[in-house]
């Protein structure tokens, strides 16, 4: 007995009660707040005492054995320059010249060791922790050279070695920790010949300052910088000049990093339980309505496999090259067609460059910097990877839940499409993260659940399975593996369900990965919407992608695709490009609807605004209003263009979030522009995702119905 629609409505009301309750906990989740381990202790530094001898970098350089300097710690000309900490220096001091003051004043900057970092809560293999004594300590031996600890700090402290190939680490200041731990006071705090630094418990610090303070009423700003900033500080300021003149961000408030993603880790379970209620309730009604249907056609179905039978067994009649075998290279002219001499160069190409990163390092092929840690390879790789890749998600979900069936010649190239998707985001991440054969560390060894990237890490791992089970039934078919076969067949509905939770989940903390840093991503891209934008996005993404994929096919592959896929391809064209045009125009409302809850209609009148509008105006809504028009005038070629169309605007998407709008406040020369070798290597991973598409599609029934198992479902 099937479930009718009040029993699917009843299991959803459910299912979203269940939602209330645990929204109510994600809410309060979110809203809590860490005061820091008791007795921790950490620096109070009186920036009206400092003078800039930069003795205490000298004493940070000695203590950690980092490498000397190219300019010796006695060249105060230095100081005429802003720096930032980097791989071999731990600490800087800069001199500013407020207007507030005649004479210069000295900020030293390092790692403010806060009380619940971003680098910790970014952290997914917990390579970085706070410690009890108040130290941000690091383990070099867990970090895979991700570098999101870097994307996350709103101090922008954390340092990457660029140029070591094989173990690069990420270094910053440690508080001095192994000194801590012998009972000792930071170097650089000792060594101090001015008492501009004081060491002790964060509490007594707090005193300290507040003392000064309503001391000299006249000499201090009444403001402890790192008391409140980003949840608060182990490392605390108090100045004689405002903040804000020396550099010092006023924009953190009081909010910490891990209090910002909180809130969208604890909504997954909400996820996976409601996707589930409902993915379930919507395949009970589609399989009602299926039945019928089959019992209706069944009878067609007994004479045209008895049809078929008979046509096999007269030899006078032969059956299409697509339905039985596919064509193959027969001589060494297809060998040399351009597609393969330019694929052989591309490759050749890519191999030399590969050779070149895993020797010299990211810095030997990239232009990466402390400031800007991601770069196209996250960019474009990944994130437009994985969104591209959610054409298979999208098209079983059609096919499997939503009983459209016309949509099954689509499902294994979408599949197909998507697996090879996710396959070259990993492939990509080889390339981007400093210990890829790490990777595993997350899911094994030691899991940041406190991280967003630990998520995505576990739908990345999950996706990759669930997807290579689905494709393997072409490969099974192909072998004769019929046991095999059918047994991942009768898996279909439940591989369905769960590849779209994960779908769901992995574009969700894809947009999430970005809460972490509302500092240094433009406001308009920036919203607490973002993750939910993500997955909308994604959503008309993969199928404009499949309408996209389904046009090259029948452009290039067409000998390879029997007649129901050709059939079928122009029934799954309007299809997709109906739905698209309603999912775009509800991107288009949430973006209205963020821009309304942080209010940045300001923003738009910027230059950054205007280049917002033309991504939201020229790559969703035009395009979603060409889909409309090619849908209702019957317009496939209309709609082939709109879904091109839209896929750039997905790309120019991700690549504003992740790097055009991002560091969007830094000047134009500290700005990341790729090399040309890392768009090289970008084009070599999607060569290499064309030539296994090809290679799949000219060995297994991807486009075609293998004749053995033409009606088995």
């Amino acid at each position: 007995m099937g479930v009718t629609r009040r029993q699917f409505l009843a299991g959803t009301g459910t299912a979203m009660g269940n939602n209330f309750l645990l929204s109510r906990h994600a809410q309060a989740a979110a809203t809590r707040h860490f005061s820091g381990h008791p007795g921790s202790l950490g620096v109070l530094h009186d920036i009206s005492r400092c003078i800039g001898c930069r003795k205490c970098e000298a004493a940070c350089n000695q203590v950690n054995e980092l490498p000397p300097p190219e300019r010796p710690f006695d060249d105060l000309n230095v100081l005429n320059l802003e720096r930032r900490p980097d791989a071999g220096v731990y600490t800087v001091v800069n001199r500013f010249l407020p207007p507030a003051t005649a004479l210069p004043v000295f900020v030293k900057k390092q790692c403010n060791h806060c009380l619940e970092p971003a680098c910790v809560s970014a952290c997914f293999v917990k390579a970085l922790k706070k410690s009890e004594t108040g130290a941000v300590v690091y383990d070099p031996s867990l970090c895979v050279g991700c570098r999101y600890c870097m994307i996350a700090c709103p101090f922008n402290i954390p340092a990457y070695e660029y140029s070591d190939p094989i173990t690069p680490k990420v270094m910053k200041c440690t508080l001095c920790q192994p000194r801590i731990q012998k009972g000792l006071m930071p170097k650089c705090v000792e060594i101090c010949p001015k008492e501009a630094l004081a060491f002790g418990t964060r509490e007594d610090l707090i005193k300290i300052a507040r003392q000064r303070i309503h001391d000299y009423p006249g000499r201090y700003v009444d403001h402890i910088y790192g008391e409140h900033e980003m949840g608060g500080c182990n490392w605390l300021y108090i100045s004689n000049v405002g903040f804000a003149d020396i550099g010092m961000r006023q924009d953190l408030g009081d909010i910490s990093a891990a209090q910002r993603t909180s809130g969208l880790l604890a909504s997954f379970p909400i996820v996976v339980v409601t996707g589930f209620v409902f993915l379930t309730g919507i395949y009970a009604i589609s399989k009602r309505k299926d039945r019928i249907v089959n019992e209706e056609t069944q009878a067609g179905a007994k004479r045209d496999k008895k049809k078929a039978v008979k046509d096999a067994a007269t030899p006078a009649r032969k059956s299409s090259g697509a339905q039985t075998s596919l064509p193959r290279l027969k001589n060494l002219q297809s060998v040399f067609s351009p597609f393969n001499l330019t694929a052989g160069i591309i490759v050749l190409v890519g191999m030399i460059l590969t050779v070149l990163r895993f020797t010299g390092g990211l810095g030997a092929v990239t232009r990466l910097d402390d400031n800007n840690p991601w770069g196209l390879w996250i960019g474009f790789d990944l994130l437009c990877g994985v969104t591209l890749a959610a054409g298979g998600y999208m098209t079983s979900a059609a096919c499997y839940l939503f009983g459209l069936k016309r949509c099954h010649s689509a499902v294994r190239p979408a599949v197909l499409t998507a697996f090879l998707g996710y396959a070259l985001v990993v492939l990509a991440l080889c390339y981007d993260v400093g210990r890829p054969w790490r990777l595993p560390y997350s899911i094994f060894l030691s899991q940041g659940t406190s991280s967003l990237l630990f998520m995505l890490a576990v739908c990345m791992f999950l996706s990759v399975f669930v997807l290579a089970i689905k494709c393997s039934p072409a490969a099974f078919e192909c072998l004769g593996w019929r046991k095999a076969r059918n047994a991942v067949i009768e898996l279909t509905l439940a591989l369905t369900v769960l590849g779209i939770i994960l779908f769901i989940l992995h574009n969700l903390t894809l947009g999430g990965l970005f809460l972490i840093a509302p500092f240094k991503l433009h406001p308009l891209w920036h919203s607490t919407y973002l993750p939910v934008s993500f997955l909308i996005s994604s959503m008309f993404a993969g199928m404009s992608m499949v309408i996209f994929e389904s046009t090259l096919a029948q452009r290039f592959l067409r000998p390879k695709m029997d007649p129901a896929h050709l059939s079928a391809g122009p029934h799954i064209t309007f299809g997709f490009a109906k739905a698209a045009a309603w999912v775009m125009a509800g991107y288009v409302m949430i973006q209205l609807i963020g821009l309304a809850a942080d209010n940045d209609w300001g923003e738009l009148i910027s230059r950054w605004g205007i280049w917002y509008l033309l991504e939201l105006i020229g790559f969703v809504a035009l395009p979603a209003f060409f889909f409309a028009v090619g849908e209702r005038e019957r317009n496939i070629r209309l709609i082939r263009w709109a879904a091109l169309w839209t896929l750039l605007g997905i790309i120019l998407n991700r690549l504003n979030i992740c790097l055009i709008a991002f560091n969007w406040n830094l000047p134009a020369d500290q700005r990341y522009f790729p090399s040309w070798m890392e768009v090289v290597t970008s084009i070599f991973i999607v060569t290499i995702g064309i030539i296994a598409y090809r290679f799949c599609v000219a060995r297994m029934p991807i486009l075609y119905e293998h004749p053995d198992y033409r009606y088995e479902r």
